[in-house]
């Protein structure tokens, strides 16, 4: 999980639970990229910076603003271009 240390030191309100579920997330999407070109091959080294951190960082806006509940689910489908 050693990249996601360095999402945690940026984002420090994400518990491990959350780190090790972004960490699954991320060798999932690694699995599935060889297959289906998802992302770019130069991005999957810094894929926590690149395609994780923005939409953490909108998410926990929201939820400090108390704009959305913990409840809710909310989905980033990206911009889309690549």
């Amino acid at each position: 999980m050693s990249k996601f240390n360095e999402l945690a030191s940026w984002l420090p309100s994400l518990d491990s639970q959350t780190l090790d579920r972004l960490s699954s997330l991320d060798k999932d999407l690694e699995k599935f990229n060889r297959a289906l070109n998802l992302i770019s091959s130069t991005t999957v080294l810094n894929s926590h910076e690149l395609h994780f951190y923005d939409s953490l960082v909108v998410l926990i806006h929201l939820l400090s603003e108390k704009l959305i509940t913990p409840s809710l689910r909310v989905f980033d489908v990206g911009s889309g271009n690549g």
